[in-house]
């Protein structure tokens, strides 16, 4: 193009800076000129990954880590040159519990994907039965279902493992991750692998063997599963923010709508927001939430906007708690526990922040923190913050008999903040991009669609931005 492309991305999460990012990159690969203006509604770059200070405590306040198996975000670090000062969770304290029966109670050892891969560890825990130990173990017998369509991952995994393992070792773990119903949850949008295991192999369990020995042969020594950052989350979103070199960041600048112009875009910001700024741009991606993008798209683009308004957000919220060591008697010995949704409980799940991460709060001081909200049960937007405490307070005096009133909180809300991929979700996903082939110039990516960790944002930013490209050049 004779004329720099003008490029705007509404959304300055990780999903928007790092298709920032990877459109600065590959326009200079490729000898184009961008210009790239990113809009971001809040005071600050981030999105659901904010990491704080406070007295000499590093809380997390959305994101704690990220998976490194998904390789995105690594290969990002990598390209960042943060790679070497990515660090695992603290090895010594390597033990996760749920709450059953009124106790908590160790999580077999070797789950990957919610699937056990130690049979001496999965029949020596107290979370199940003989009855139900023995109906997982029959993973192995069970003839893989050969049916094509979508089911829910509660079906899948109690018709794999049974009722009791699925309520007592899936379901916790898989609130903690998407705060979500898993007779809702749809399998192929979340975890499409589980289902190649059962066709590939049979069975989740000798499935999972297989792939671990595949692993192993391949060589090299692995990262851990979880990862992080020495400052928090906060350190990957400073690095991102710090490559970009010809993108303009407005921050402040909440967008009030996005219209078709002159084939192009026009983007209206709010009133008080930043007024000098190009308002036309040949293209737009959009990195925010579905129902935010729904919002902005609605009047000029309803065939866009009513599927994205399909796709469900939950409300949830974390309470960070800190307590001096030497009134605190609980001794921390793990990551922390979950809950499962049956339990009705205040809490979804509790992470013991200062013994699963290293460097989060000085030897004298204890930091955890209570996870409110998921589908059913979602925060209340009128509840204060004395009311949220008193909930958290209340439950872990009952699940780890704390007493103790804590020296200070932090409340972070996240409203809307969890997108649910619900029985039928890729259906959505295909009524929008059949929209989007109508609108050429127009593209999406975010965790509203096809993954909600960090490495599945930064994977969809960049084929978001291949996609741009393909337009930009068929301009020309």
């Amino acid at each position: 193009m004779s004329e720099p492309a003008r490029v705007a991305i509404v959304g300055g999460g990780i999903s928007g800076l790092s298709a920032a990012y990877f459109l600065e990159r590959d326009a200079a690969a490729r000898g184009q000129s961008v210009q790239i203006d990113l809009f971001e509604a809040a005071s600050r770059l981030g999105g659901k990954i904010q990491s704080i200070r406070q007295d000499d405590l590093l809380l997390e306040l959305g994101a704690e880590s990220f998976l490194s198996r998904k390789t995105p975000a690594v290969d990002l670090c990598r390209e960042l040159g943060i790679d070497k000062q990515l660090r695992g969770t603290r090895a010594e304290n390597r033990k996760t519990f749920v709450w059953h029966d009124d106790r908590l109670h160790p999580l077999p050892k070797g789950l990957s994907g919610f699937v056990p891969g130690n049979m001496n560890s999965l029949f020596s825990t107290s979370l199940l039965n003989l009855r139900g130990k023995l109906r997982v173990a029959a993973d192995y017998v069970i003839p893989a279902s050969r049916r094509s369509e979508d089911e829910s991952l509660a079906h899948f995994m109690t018709r794999r493992l049974g009722k009791q393992a699925y309520q007592r070792l899936v379901q916790p773990l898989l609130c903690g991750i998407y705060a979500a119903d898993g007779e809702q949850l749809s399998l192929q949008a979340t975890y499409p692998e589980l289902r190649k295991l059962e066709q590939a192999s049979g069975s989740l369990i000798r499935g999972l063997k297989l792939r671990q020995q595949r692993a192993q042969q391949a060589g090299g020594k692995p990262l851990p599963p979880f990862v992080t950052l020495p400052n928090g989350m906060s350190d990957l979103i400073e690095a991102v923010a710090g490559k970009l070199v010809t993108t303009k960041i407005h921050l402040n600048a909440g967008v009030k709508d996005c219209q078709q112009h002159n084939r192009g875009w026009a983007v209206r910001l709010n009133a008080d927001a930043d007024a000098h700024v190009a308002s036309h741009y040949d293209a737009l991606l959009m990195s925010c939430p579905a129902y935010k993008t729904s919002q902005l798209l609605s009047k000029a683009l309803p065939a866009v906007a009513d599927p994205l308004n399909e796709i469900p957000h939950v409300s949830t919220a974390t309470v960070n708690l800190w307590y001096a060591a030497k009134s605190f008697s609980h001794p921390l010995d793990g990551y922390g526990f979950v809950i499962p949704s049956h339990e009705q409980r205040g809490l979804t799940a509790v992470t013991w922040t200062s013994s699963k991460h290293h460097d989060r709060a000085p030897d004298d001081w204890r930091l955890i923190r209570g996870y409110v909200g998921r589908a059913g049960a979602e925060i209340d937007d009128e509840m204060s913050d004395e009311e949220m405490v008193a909930i958290v307070l209340r439950e872990l005096k009952r699940t780890m008999g704390i007493h103790e009133k804590p020296v200070g909180t932090r409340i972070q809300r996240w409203l809307k903040g969890s997108p649910q991929y619900t029985l039928g979700h890729c259906d959505k996903l295909q009524k929008i991009d059949k929209a989007l082939a109508e609108q050429p110039g127009l593209f999406l990516c975010g965790a509203s669609y096809r993954g909600v960790g960090i490495p599945d944002c930064i994977r969809e930013a960049g084929n978001a931005i291949e996609a741009v490209f393909d337009y930009l050049e068929g301009k020309t």
